[in-house]
């Protein structure tokens, strides 16, 4: 699932589209732009494809060895699942929130 965002807009390098978190959540990886401050946050995650924005198209090669190792697709999306239950599921959301709003842990 693309994720790219022109780094010339300096509100884009903070977007944090649902489209990412989507695309977590259905166990798929993502091709985000380097510029990106999510992009940065996940950095050496076996999910992300980071690439510089003007140069996407250049992630192809990365995007045929997924398709040609499966094994490599199959890590990658379960590795995607695994890090949307750690940082955007419904129940981290809200403690997070709780914590965050209320200052309480553990409710």
């Amino acid at each position: 699932m693309p994720v790219l965002y022109d780094p010339s807009r300096e509100i884009n390098r903070f977007a944090a589209s649902n489209k990412l978190a989507e695309a977590m959540a259905i166990g798929r990886p993502v091709l985000m732009n380097e510029e990106l401050e999510a992009a940065k946050a996940m950095a050496g995650l076996n999910c992300v494809i980071n690439t510089k924005y003007k140069d996407a198209g250049l992630a192809a090669d990365r995007l045929r060895e997924m398709i040609a190792a499966p094994n490599i697709y199959t890590d990658a999306c379960a590795e995607a699942r695994r890090y949307y239950e750690e940082v955007y599921s419904w129940e981290k959301v809200k403690f997070d929130s709780k914590v965050l709003l209320l200052g309480c842990r553990g409710i």
